[in-house]
């Protein structure tokens, strides 16, 4: 694991968020964490909607590890 990578949950995250800026959240204090690894598909999604900064221009995404498909997408 990188130092701009958190995996949240015990086991194995099977969806990955991640984002061209850093991934900032109340609930959370990786700051400037690019990657987040998560076991629960919801939580994955609610997650990613809500941690793009402001300041970012860029774009959040929850990728479903085993197929590498976007199941979700949020631009700024």
């Amino acid at each position: 694991m990188t130092n701009n990578q958190v995996h949240l949950q015990s086991g194995h995250g099977q969806f990955r968020i991640e984002s061209d800026c850093g991934l900032q959240a109340q609930h959370w204090s990786a700051e400037d964490a690019k990657v987040i690894l998560v076991h629960d598909r919801s939580l994955a999604v609610a997650m990613a909607a809500k941690s793009l900064s402001s300041g970012c221009k860029g774009e959040v995404r929850v990728v479903y590890m085993p197929t590498g498909e976007v199941i979700f997408r949020k631009r700024n």
